[in-house]
C-alpha cells in the first residue's frame, strides 16, 4: 500500500526505500542507448583515421587472460573519432597494435599512437614492466578507489614498489564518463563531438551501454552522489573503460590546447617514425612524439 501511494512521486518513493525498506536510494539519471550512439556516424570507416585528426591516442583494458584495446583520433576542440578497437591476446599482440602499428590517414599519409593508458587493475606487474619498456607511449593507469578532492586525475609514484621513476597515473572515472557521454550527446560534425566509424560493429555499442548513472544515498551520513554502476553484473563494459582511459591520455597531450593555427600547419608535419623491435627498444619521450 505505501509503495502504491509512492510509486508516482520521486520524494515519496525515495522515503519508502530509506525509510520502509531500509536500502539506499539509486535514481537513474542516465540511461544510455546503443542505437543513439551508433548513429554519430563520421565520414570515415573502422581503422581509418580521419583527415582533420592531429593525434591518435589509445587504452588497454588487462583482463586475468586477454586484453581489449581502443584508438581515438583526436582534433581541434577536442573533437574525436574511434578509429579503431578490439581484444587482444597476449602483450606482443598489443605492441604490434599499440607500438608498431600505423593507422592510414583518410586522404594520405599514416600515424601512430602518441600515448597509450594501461589499465594496472589486474597483471600490475606485468603492467608496469610493460610501460617501463615502451615509456615512451604507454603510461600505467587506475580508477580511483575514493575522492580525488575535485582533481580529474593525480599521479602517484611507484618507487616504493620497485619502479623507480614509473609513475601511476589514478583518474575519476565518473568525470571522464560524463565527459564521453557529454561528447556522445553532439550533433556529428559538431565542435567536440565524439563519432564513430561507418557500419561501427553492434558489440562496441554494447560494451557502451553497459552502465547507467545512479544517485547513492550513504546510509550512515545521508550524503548523495552521482556515480555510474553496471546495469549488470556480466555486462562487458571495457571498451568503455578504454575510452575513459584514453580521453585522459588525449587530456595529457594537450588536446584542450588545438587551435584553427595548429590546423593551418598540421599538413605540413610528418609524422614521426617509431622504430620496430623488442620491447627494450624504444625510449623516446612521449612529449616528442
Amino acid at each position: 500500500s505505501e509503495f502504491l501511494q509512492s510509486e508516482e512521486f520521486p520524494d515519496r518513493l525515495r522515503n519508502f526505500i530509506n525509510s520502509w525498506l531500509g536500502e539506499p536510494w539509486r535514481d537513474t539519471r542516465v540511461e544510455v542507448k546503443g542505437q543513439e550512439l551508433l548513429a554519430q556516424e563520421g565520414d570515415y570507416h573502422l581503422g581509418e583515421v580521419p583527415a582533420e585528426a592531429h593525434f591518435l591516442t589509445a587504452a588497454v583494458d588487462v583482463q586475468l587472460d586477454h586484453f581489449w584495446w581502443e584508438v581515438v583520433a583526436w582534433g581541434v576542440g577536442a573533437s574525436s573519432w574511434i578509429v579503431d578497437f578490439g581484444r587482444a591476446e597476449s602483450w606482443e599482440n598489443l605492441e604490434d597494435i599499440i607500438v608498431n602499428r600505423q593507422y592510414p590517414v583518410k586522404g594520405g599519409g599514416l600515424k601512430q599512437v602518441r600515448l597509450c593508458g594501461v589499465d594496472s587493475g589486474y597483471r600490475a606487474d606485468e603492467v608496469y614492466q610493460w610501460c617501463t619498456a615502451h615509456s615512451d607511449v604507454a603510461k600505467p593507469v587506475k580508477g580511483a578507489s575514493q575522492s580525488l578532492g575535485g582533481r580529474f586525475y593525480s599521479v602517484s609514484s611507484l618507487d616504493k614498489e620497485g619502479w623507480a621513476g614509473l609513475k601511476l597515473l589514478i583518474t575519476d572515472t565518473d568525470y571522464w564518463k560524463d565527459y564521453v557521454f557529454g561528447r556522445l550527446r553532439r550533433t556529428p560534425g559538431s565542435p567536440g563531438a565524439m563519432h564513430v566509424p561507418q557500419n561501427c560493429p553492434e558489440y562496441w555499442a554494447a560494451h557502451m551501454t553497459s552502465e547507467q548513472k545512479t544517485v547513492e544515498r550513504n546510509r550512515k551520513t545521508g550524503k548523495e552522489r552521482e556515480v555510474w554502476v553496471k546495469i549488470s553484473q556480466h555486462a562487458p563494459n571495457h571498451l568503455l573503460d578504454c575510452l575513459v582511459y584514453s580521453t585522459l591520455m588525449a587530456e595529457l597531450c594537450g588536446v584542450r590546447y588545438l587551435s584553427d593555427v595548429q590546423e593551418q600547419h598540421r599538413q605540413q608535419e610528418v609524422e614521426p617514425e617509431r622504430p620496430t623491435g623488442s620491447w627494450l627498444g624504444h625510449r623516446k619521450s612521449w612529449l616528442r612524439r
